[in-house]
């Protein structure tokens, strides 16, 4: 939206500008607010060669509730059976909670963020070398 701007950028690292040049591999995150203080949060991977709009194995995913206060229910459904694997990331890149699920088509995952304060989370789903990224809030 043109008449939204003009935005502002938070990435996690400490910069404030648009983009970001010289980063090493890794996980980063950037906060972008508009004139109106409405954000969004985006998860970029540096070192992947992966884009989030190609066709993936994943058909389906589900977080319930989202947001949540503690725990909330992952529900991943699979075009074809293959491993998944299931990471828990914070607005810093930080991997607090990573699981393997071999060879699976339909998979539940608890994932437990009592210990954890309110914010946003990212929810990486890796599978037949393809990720989906899914936020998840906790109030």
């Amino acid at each position: 939206d043109p008449y939204a701007g003009p935005y502002t950028y938070k990435w996690n690292n400490g910069a404030t500008t648009k983009q970001l040049t010289g980063l090493r591999g890794g996980s980063y995150s950037v906060t972008v607010t508009d004139r109106f203080g409405c954000t969004d949060v985006q998860l970029v991977k540096v070192g992947t060669v992966t884009s989030l709009n190609e066709v993936t194995n994943i058909d389906k995913v589900v977080l319930m509730p989202n947001p949540t206060s503690q725990t909330t229910l992952l529900q991943v459904q699979l075009k074809e059976t293959a491993n998944l694997q299931v990471q828990l990331i914070n607005t810093v890149g930080q991997v607090i909670y990573a699981t393997a699920i071999p060879n699976t088509r339909r998979a539940e995952v608890s994932l437990d963020l009592l210990d954890h304060p309110a914010g946003m989370y990212f929810v990486r789903l890796v599978s037949n070398g393809q990720q989906q990224v899914e936020k998840l809030v906790k109030y």
